[in-house]
């Protein structure tokens, strides 16, 4: 028996078979996250909790370089 995915989730999982840097903004309680390609376009955005990052970030298929921005009160 054939397992079929969706066209959706090979999308998904094809692009972030390409991410090679990951940029990630904090936030308070989320992380918002651009994965980008070689080219540096933009392949992946998803907004997670701090779980959930961690989670994504343990299933890349390869090591990606990652930069993060945090902003806070002055």
């Amino acid at each position: 028996m054939k397992v079929q995915i969706s066209k959706k989730k090979a999308e998904t999982a094809r692009n972030e078979a390409a991410i090679e840097r990951v940029c990630v903004d904090l936030a308070k309680s989320t992380f918002h996250v651009v994965g980008l390609d070689a080219d540096r376009k933009t392949v992946f955005q998803r907004k997670f909790n701090r779980k959930g990052f961690l989670e994504w970030l343990g299933t890349l298929e390869k090591k990606v370089a990652s930069s993060a921005e945090s902003v806070g009160k002055q």
